[in-house]
C-alpha cells in the first residue's frame, strides 16, 4: 500500500517525454490545463542539451542529466503516478504529434480495459529511405507483437500515445523497459492477462525536427526487439 492519499486533484497524469522537442511543450502544457482540473502535466526532460525548461508552474518537471533513453523516462513516470496514487497515466509526444483531445476517448476507454493504445490511422507516405526503413520495421514489429500475443496486440504497437491504469502501471513498471519501449508495452501487458484495446486517432504534423529513426536506429531497434522478443518466449505465460 501507498503511504499517501489519493491525488483526487489530478487523477491522471500526463506523462510528456521530451529529448530536445522544446517548442511544443508549452503549448501541450496548456492543452493539459485546458482538459481540466483532473489533468496534472509531468514532463521528463531525458538530458536534453540545453534543458528543457519547466512550462508553467502547474507541470511537474524532471531533468535527467543524462541521456538514457525513453524507456527510463516511462519507468520514471510510472513511478511518480503509483507513489502519488494516481488513477491513469497518459503518454504522449513532445513534438505535438498527439492530439489531446483524444485522451478522453482513451480514458473513457480505459474503464474496461488496462491499457488503451492510440492507433495511428494515417502515416507518412513519403519515400526516402529513412521512411521506408521505419515503415519496414514497424510493420516487422506489428506481425511478430501479434504472433507472440495470438493477434492480441494491438494493430500499431510503436504508438506513443497510450493510456495505462493502476494494474497495468503496476505490471510494466516491475520489468526493465528498452530505449524505444513502445512495442515492449503492448507485448508484455497482452501476454500478463491485462485488457488491452485500441483507439483509432490521426496523427498530426510533427511540431520540430524529425524523427530520430533512420537507418542505422532502425537496425538497431530491429536487433533488439529480436531480443526482448526471443527473452519474452522463453518466459511461461502469467
Amino acid at each position: 500500500m501507498h503511504s499517501v492519499a489519493p491525488n483526487s486533484d489530478h487523477p491522471v497524469l500526463v506523462f510528456v517525454p521530451t529529448y530536445a522537442d522544446r517548442s511544443a511543450i508549452p503549448h501541450i502544457a496548456a492543452e493539459v490545463a485546458q482538459l481540466g482540473a483532473g489533468y496534472r502535466a509531468l514532463i521528463v526532460d531525458d538530458g536534453s542539451d540545453p534543458p528543457v525548461d519547466r512550462p508553467d508552474e502547474r507541470c511537474l518537471h524532471v531533468r535527467l542529466n543524462a541521456n538514457y533513453g525513453l524507456g527510463v523516462s516511462t519507468q520514471i513516470a510510472f513511478h511518480h503516478a503509483l507513489r502519488w496514487r494516481y488513477e491513469a497515466l497518459v503518454r504522449v509526444d513532445a513534438d505535438g504529434q498527439h492530439a489531446l483531445s483524444d485522451i478522453p476517448r482513451l480514458l473513457e476507454a480505459l474503464k474496461t480495459a488496462d491499457l488503451v493504445v492510440g492507433v495511428r490511422t494515417n502515416e507518412d507516405r513519403s519515400n526516402t529511405l529513412d521512411v521506408g526503413a521505419r515503415r519496414a520495421m514497424k510493420a516487422y514489429f506489428n506481425f511478430v507483437a501479434r504472433l507472440m500475443t495470438g493477434g492480441g496486440a494491438p494493430r500499431d504497437v510503436n504508438s506513443g500515445l497510450f493510456a495505462a491504469n493502476v494494474v497495468a502501471m503496476q505490471r510494466l513498471n516491475a520489468v526493465p523497459l528498452e530505449r524505444f519501449p513502445e512495442p515492449q508495452i503492448a507485448i508484455t501487458a497482452c501476454r500478463a492477462g491485462l485488457r488491452v484495446v485500441s483507439v483509432s486517432v490521426q496523427q498530426r504534423p510533427r511540431g520540430e525536427g524529425r524523427s530520430s529513426i533512420n537507418v542505422t536506429a532502425a537496425l538497431g531497434m530491429f536487433f533488439r526487439f529480436n531480443v526482448f522478443a526471443l527473452t519474452e518466449l522463453m518466459r511461461p505465460r502469467r
